[in-house]
């Protein structure tokens, strides 16, 4: 994963996954376009593992159905994530916990 450089234009990655309960991103953006499986979302992995960085997440909700955030996992606080809405998300390393930009 590339690091953001001060001064020049750093473009985010993005994919698609259908939602699990756990996810493990690799690019910046996640866009989950199903929720058959499941709209509950406890435990997102940290990309880096043990990296003493802190990490931004998008997570773009295109299932048609809204997610729910649960603190179950590493998640400091629930929230539901409407569909067509995004969520964003900072992965404290102190805390070891994704702290949720509250959508709803």
């Amino acid at each position: 994963m590339a690091e953001m450089i001060p001064g020049i234009v750093s473009r985010l990655s993005e994919s698609v996954v259908a939602l699990a309960t756990t996810i493990a991103p690799t690019t910046d953006v996640i866009v989950i376009t199903s929720t058959a499986a499941t709209t509950v979302l406890n435990t997102i992995t940290p990309p880096l593992g043990n990296s003493p960085f802190n990490l931004i997440l998008w997570i773009v909700n295109n299932s048609g159905n809204p997610i729910t955030a649960v603190t179950t996992g590493n998640i400091a606080s629930t929230c539901s994530i409407p569909t067509a809405t995004v969520a964003e998300l900072i992965y404290s390393q102190s805390l070891g916990k994704w702290l949720v930009e509250k959508v709803t």
